[in-house]
């Protein structure tokens, strides 16, 4: 089976949005995160989670 790797937007970095983000990294794909929230972002951006 061939693998292949994507580039991935997730919008709204709540528990199912950053959740699915970090499972999408842990497999090897790009992941862009957006979210209106600055706290969200600044925490992620601190490698806390939001």
């Amino acid at each position: 089976m061939e693998s292949f790797l994507l580039d991935i937007a997730i919008l709204g970095l709540g528990y199912v949005g950053t959740t699915t983000a970090a499972c999408l990294v842990k497999d090897g794909h790009r992941v862009l995160g957006i979210d209106i929230n600055p706290e969200k972002i600044r925490a992620i951006g601190e490698g806390r989670s939001p």
